[in-house]
Formats: C-alpha cells, structure tokens, sequence
C-alpha cells in the first residue's frame, strides 16, 4: 500500500543474514532487471540512503520501483532494465530536451523535487525545452545545483505513474549509470513494489 499524508513510512530493524546487499540503486536493479532474486534486498548506499539518513541505522521500507523499456540507436529490439531513483534523458549540453525522472526527489544526488516520496504512487517529472538557450539550460542548472527553485516558462513540472519518448538519439541514464544513445523509452511505475533494507549489513558482504 502506497504511503498516505501522515503515514509513517517504514521501521528500524535489523536486516535478516540471508538478505543479499548491494551498494547503489543501479546494482540492485540490474540484479533485478536480468531475473536474480533474494529473499530480503538491502542497499548501503545510493540515494535511498541520502534521503533517509540511513548510515548509523537499518530501515526497512516500501517502495515504488520504474519499468524502463528503451531501444538503443541502431537496435531493433528493446531492452528493459529497473530503476529505483532517477531516470534522465538528454544531456545539459546539446540542443535538445532534457528529461528528468525521479522516485526519490534526487537526480545524480542533487535534489530536484522536494515533495518527491519513494512510495506515494507517482514520479515527479521535470522537462527542460529543446528551445531553451544554452545560457537559459545553464541558469537552471546552477539554480538546481544550489537548491533554488527553477521556474521557467520553457520547464515542465509534473507527477506522472508512466512517460513514453521516442524521437532523435539521446543519452539515457538509469539511477546514475549511462546506457547509451536511446530512440525510445517507456517508463510504467509500480507502485509499493519492493521492499528494501537500507543501512549497514550485520553479516555477510555486499553484492
């Protein structure tokens, strides 16, 4: 069940033995994404554990994870793969959109959505113009980077449960790591999907 206003979100407790650790969100995806299962999932780091403050403690949480279908460029096949933070599409430097996707309020670690919660149902979604001027993408850039607000006529802002794309090459990134030149993406969130320790293993490594 999705975390409602005033819910409390998640419990402080110890992780099982048998839980398999990883140490970002793109490791435990990719795990994820290729069929691998464990009976308990934990991460030691990665923007889950920013936004929880989970370094001297182990929390136990729900959370919402992201679909990612997308078709590289000169492939005719799609590949998916699971995100559990962020999804960015486009780059700051290109005259092209920039697409920004994110579970938890962080893209590349910097905060972009402060209501962001990995766990209320939806993604919050920000897409900068393809008209914007370089200086204009720039400005917004540094805004973001310092932790303003960056309002701008030519930037969307919205919550969204699924995004679909397709057009001219442009570089995909899932939860920090770079898949490539993508023509299409189609991104479907699942709602309360994964449960997952957050903190530092007792026993074991990590994966």
């Amino acid at each position: 069940m999705t975390i409602r206003p005033g819910d409390q979100w998640g419990v402080v407790q110890e992780a099982p033995e048998s839980t398999k650790w990883f140490r970002c969100e793109a490791d435990l995806g990719h795990w994820m994404s290729i069929g691998q299962s464990a009976e308990y999932f934990g991460l030691t780091g990665g923007d889950l554990c920013v936004i929880t403050g989970s370094t001297q403690r182990t929390l136990f949480v729900p959370i919402d994870i992201l679909e990612v279908r997308f078709q590289k460029e000169g492939s005719s096949t799609d590949e998916r793969i699971i995100a559990l933070s962020s999804v960015v599409l486009g780059s700051w430097w290109n005259k092209e959109a920039l697409t920004a996707i994110s579970n938890t309020g962080l893209v590349r670690g910097v905060e972009w959505f402060a209501r962001s919660h990995p766990n209320d149902g939806v993604v919050e979604f920000a897409e900068l113009s393809e008209h914007m001027s370089r200086r204009q993408k720039m400005m917004a850039r540094s805004r973001i980077m310092r932790g303003a607000a960056y309002a701008h006529p030519q930037i969307s802002l919205t919550s969204t449960t699924s995004w679909e794309w397709s057009g001219r090459p442009r570089r995909l990134e899932i939860d920090g790591r770079n898949l490539g030149r993508v023509v299409s993406v189609k991104l479907t969130l699942q709602p309360d999907a994964l449960r997952v320790y957050l903190g530092k293993p007792s026993t074991g490594a990590e994966g």
